[in-house]
């Protein structure tokens, strides 16, 4: 059996995705797949973090808000149920479900700074566009 290990819980990540997309989740996931000892999940989870950067920085700033809203969803949606699922059932089947709690307080942090940051740009794109 696997000594206890710290990690954030990886069913409440799909929930805050819903707030800050599935980046957040895919980071939050390498992290403990890492502490897990899986670095190649780890490695994985992390190229679903650059993927979804990618989307957001990339090509969300020009879509409209609710087809922006929906692309994330549906990349939720893929995350979700193919990937994070997967560190729930490890989680369960190698420790039984017990782990140390990590603390919740920087990463929404971080990401709250994120979120922010992001809709001043899309409201600065949307102010050029009106002009």
């Amino acid at each position: 059996m696997m000594p206890k290990v710290a990690l954030w819980n990886p069913e409440n990540t799909s929930l805050w995705n819903l707030l800050f997309t599935p980046a957040f989740g895919a980071w939050i996931h390498a992290r403990n797949w890492s502490a897990l000892g899986e670095e190649k999940r780890a490695q994985e989870s992390m190229y679903w973090f650059f993927g979804v950067l990618n989307l957001v920085a990339w090509m969300m700033p020009f879509l409209p808000v609710d087809d922006m809203v929906a692309a994330i969803f549906i990349v939720n949606g893929i995350w979700h149920f193919g990937f994070s699922k997967l560190q729930e059932a490890y989680v369960k089947e190698k420790l039984g479900g017990i782990y140390g709690s990590k603390s919740w307080r920087q990463p929404l942090r971080v990401a709250t700074v994120g979120l922010l940051l992001f809709v001043v740009f899309k409201l600065s794109i949307a102010a050029q566009v009106c002009r």
